[in-house]
C-alpha cells in the first residue's frame, strides 16, 4: 500500500468515526433480500450449489483459507505476512488465494436459472480484479492505484474486455481471510473504524465519484466465512446484519443475485432524475456532433489506448413535477472525491426543447450538482444575494433542491434515501442541490497558453474581488471553482471566473421561495377558472431577506486551503477567514493547473505524476500541509 493510500484512509477513518453503523436490517429491506422460503429460485439454487461437486470444493477450499487465517494474528493478516504452501519462503496475501474459488461460486450464483424462471433483468457480472487496474479517464486522472478485489461489472457494448472503468462497476465486492477482519469493532458505540471499513470507504468514495451522479454505493464484505454488505452514501455507511455464507447460503445467494441480475441501476444507487442515453438517441448523437469526439482526444493525451470509449450522454432534471430538462456534454468538468462531503460534480450542459414533434438542444450552461447540509441556506439563496454582475463571477440562472421524480415534497436527501434512521443519526441530513450557470466554462488545466493561464486567474480574483465588496467572502476557492472561459476570445477581464458560493461567508442572505400547488381544473376551488380538462401546478413565489445559516468558518477543500487555515484546523483551533487566505488558495489553483498539464503526457509511474499525487492527491490535513512544508523548504514555488 502506497503512503499516499494510508494517508487517506487514515483520514477516512477520522472522518467515519461515528458515522458507521452497523446491524441494520434496512440495508437488506433496500437490497429485497427476504425469507428465502418465498423465492423457490433461491432455494433451488442453493440445492443445486450443494450437489454440484466443483462447487462443494471450491467452498472446502475457503473454509481451509479461514480455519488457517482464523488462527493467525489480524495484524500479520492484515500486513500480508502469510506464507504460501507453495513456496514457503514467498509471502502472499491470503486472500488472493480466495479469487479462484470464490468467483466460481459467484458466477454459478449469478447464472443459475431454474426450469420455471424467466430471463434475469441484468446482466452483470462479480470478476475478480486480479492485480488489473482500473483504468484512467479523463475525470479519474490523479486517482490512487486502489482496487477493490472483485467489481461487478455491467455489460458494455463500447468498452474492451480488458479495460476495466469505474463508471462500468455497478457495485464492489471486497474480501478477507480472517473472520477476525469484519467491520463491526468489538464496540458499536466505540467510534473505531477498522481496517476493512477505511479501505471499502476508499474504494466507494472512487466509485461515487467515477460513476455520474450517484447517489450511494453497494459493497459486500466477505471476512473468513462470514459477510455483510455496507451501502456508502454521503452520510456514512450502514452495514447489514453479519451472516455465515454456508450456514445462511440462502441470504447469501440473494444478495449475489439482487446485485448482479435483479436490481435496477436506481435501486443501487443511481440518481433517479437522471438517465443515461443509449448512443443512438437522437440527443446523445447532437452532443457528439458538438463535442466533435473530444472525450478521445482527451484519451490520447493520457496515453490510453486509441479504441477508448466515448463518455455517456446522461439526461438531467431537477425532478419534483419540474419539466425542465437538460443533457450532458461529455466527462465532468470537475467531479469530488470526498466520501462524507458535498460530493461535488460539475458539468457542461445543453438545455432540451422540442421543436416540431422533435428534440433539440439550444442554451448551454453549467450544471453543479452538490449535497448541502439542511442547516444550510442553499446556493442558489447566496447567487440571488449578488448585486449587479462581473465577468469574473458565474451568472446564475436557476437553481432548486432536487426531489424524487413525480413528487413535489419529497426531497432526495440521505435520510429519505435510508429506510430507517437510528437513534445514532443526526438532526441535519445532507440534501442534494442543483444549480445552472450561464457563465460557460472549462477546466482551468486546458489553458491554451501560460498567458491565459495568467490571465484567467486574474479575471477571477477580480471577480473575488467584487463579492468580498458585496460582504460575501468565497472561502472555498479550488480548482473546480475556478474556470476558464469557454470562449475562444474572450473580452479582457473574462478570461476565467469564479463559481460555487456553497462555502461562502455572508451575514444576509435574500431568498425566493417558490411553492408548488397542485390543481386539478375545477375541483381545486383557488383555480375555479381554469377549464376542467386543465391539470398540473401552479408555483407561488415569496422574496424575503433573512439571517444566513452558513454552517462552521473552517471551510474548504483540503488541497488548495491556505496554509495558515491548514494549520489551525490541525491545532483544533479556529480562526478568522480572511481575503488572503482565498488568495493564497488562487495560487494553489494556479500550481495544481501547471502541474495538472505536466502530468497529463506522462506515464502513470513518472515522477510528475507522483508529486502531482504528492501534493494535490492527500484527504489528510497532515499530510497536505506536511507536503506545503516541503515544497517550502526546498525553495519551490506552489
Amino acid at each position: 500500500m502506497t503512503t499516499n493510500v494510508k494517508e487517506i484512509r487514515g483520514s477516512l477513518k477520522k472522518e467515519l468515526k461515528y458515522n458507521a453503523h452497523f446491524d441494520a436490517k434496512s440495508v437488506f429491506e433496500r437490497l429485497k433480500v427476504k425469507d428465502a422460503s418465498l423465492d423457490k429460485l433461491i432455494k433451488d439454487c442453493a440445492g443445486a450449489m450443494n450437489d454440484n461437486s466443483d462447487i462443494q470444493v471450491a467452498i472446502g477450499v475457503l473454509k481451509d483459507i479461514a480455519s488457517k487465517a482464523n488462527g493467525a494474528k489480524i495484524k500479520s493478516l492484515e500486513g500480508e505476512d502469510l506464507f504460501s504452501e507453495q513456496d514457503p519462503k514467498k509471502p502472499v496475501a491470503q486472500e488472493k488465494l480466495m479469487y479462484s474459488p470464490l468467483e466460481k461460486i459467484l458466477t454459478f450464483m449469478e447464472n443459475y436459472q431454474a426450469k420455471t424462471a424467466g430471463k434475469k433483468k441484468y446482466s452483470r457480472h462479480f470478476g475478480a480484479n486480479l492485480g488489473k487496474k482500473m483504468t484512467v479517464e479523463p475525470h479519474t486522472l490523479g486517482f490512487p492505484e486502489a482496487d477493490p478485489d472483485f467489481v461487478c461489472r455491467e455489460p458494455s457494448t463500447t468498452t474492451p474486455a480488458d479495460m476495466t472503468l469505474w463508471r462500468h462497476s455497478a457495485a464492489f465486492l471486497e474480501v478477507k481471510p480472517s473472520n477476525g477482519q469484519g467491520p463491526r469493532p468489538q464496540s458499536a458505540d466505540s467510534g473505531t473504524v477498522l481496517s476493512i471499513v477505511a479501505q471499502s470507504a476508499d474504494y466507494a468514495r472512487l466509485h461515487m465519484s467515477a460513476r455520474p451522479f450517484q447517489l450511494f454505493t453497494v459493497g459486500v464484505l466477505i471476512f473468513g466465512e462470514e459477510f455483510c454488505v455496507g451501502i456508502f452514501d454521503r452520510g456514512g455507511i450502514t452495514f447489514s446484519p453479519i451472516h455465515n455464507m454456508w450456514k445462511d447460503l440462502e441470504i447469501f445467494i440473494q444478495v449475489v443475485r439482487r446485485i448482479s441480475c435483479d436490481l435496477s441501476p436506481y435501486e443501487l444507487g443511481q440518481d433517479p432524475t437522471v438517465e443515461m442515453l443509449d448512443i443512438e438517441d437522437s440527443v446523445s448523437k447532437q452532443v457528439a456532433t458538438i463535442l466533435n469526439n473530444k472525450p478521445k482526444i482527451l484519451a490520447k493525451k493520457l496515453n490510453q489506448p486509441t479504441k477508448y470509449s466515448s463518455f455517456p450522454t446522461y439526461r438531467v432534471s431537477f425532478g419534483g413535477t419540474d419539466p425542465r430538462q437538460w443533457v450532458t456534454a461529455g466527462p465532468p468538468i470537475w467531479n469530488s472525491v470526498s466520501l462524507i462531503g458535498r460530493g461535488t460534480s460539475v458539468w457542461k450542459v445543453y438545455a432540451i426543447h422540442s421543436e416540431n414533434g422533435a428534440l433539440a438542444l439550444k442554451e448551454a450552461y453549467i450544471l453543479k450538482s452538490s449535497w448541502r447540509s439542511s442547516g444550510r441556506h442553499p446556493e442558489s439563496a447566496i447567487y440571488g444575494s449578488i448585486t449587479a454582475s462581473h465577468p469574473g463571477v458565474a451568472k446564475f440562472h436557476t437553481g432548486n433542491d432536487v426531489k424524487f421524480p413525480g413528487n413535489i415534497d419529497r426531497l432526495v436527501s440521505v435520510d429519505e434515501l435510508r429506510i430507517s434512521t437510528s437513534a445514532q443519526d443526526k438532526t441535519e441530513t445532507k440534501i442534494l442541490h442543483r444549480l445552472l450557470l450561464s457563465t460557460i466554462g472549462r477546466p482551468l488545466y486546458e489553458y491554451p497558453s501560460e498567458l491565459h493561464l495568467v490571465k484567467a486567474v486574474r479575471a477571477a480574483i477580480e471577480g473575488h474581488k467584487f463579492l468580498h465588496e458585496q460582504g460575501i467572502l468565497h472561502r472555498d476557492i479550488s480548482i473546480g471553482n475556478v474556470l476558464l472561459s469557454d470562449n475562444d476570445q474572450p473580452e479582457p477581464g473574462a478570461e476565467g471566473f469564479i463559481t460555487d458560493l456553497d462555502f461562502a461567508g455572508i451575514s444576509e442572505v435574500s431568498r425566493t421561495v417558490t411553492t408548488e400547488v397542485p390543481y386539478s381544473g375545477q375541483k381545486n376551488p383557488e383555480h375555479r377558472n381554469l377549464p376542467a380538462t386543465e391539470s398540473g401546478v401552479r408555483k407561488h413565489t415569496k422574496f424575503f431577506s433573512e439571517p444566513a445559516q452558513r454552517g462552521a468558518a473552517m471551510t474548504g477543500t483540503v488541497q488548495f486551503m491556505a496554509c495558515e487555515v491548514l494549520n489551525a484546523i490541525r491545532n483544533n483551533k479556529t480562526i478568522e477567514r480572511k481575503v488572503q487566505h482565498d488568495l493564497e488558495s488562487f495560487i494553489w489553483v494556479l500550481a495544481y493547473a501547471v502541474r495538472y498539464r505536466l502530468c497529463r503526457d506522462q506515464p502513470p509511474k513518472s515522477t510528475q505524476v507522483e508529486a502531482f499525487k504528492t501534493v494535490f492527491g492527500s484527504l489528510d490535513m497532515e499530510a497536505v500541509y506536511m507536503s506545503r512544508a516541503v515544497c517550502y523548504s526546498r525553495g519551490l514555488n506552489p
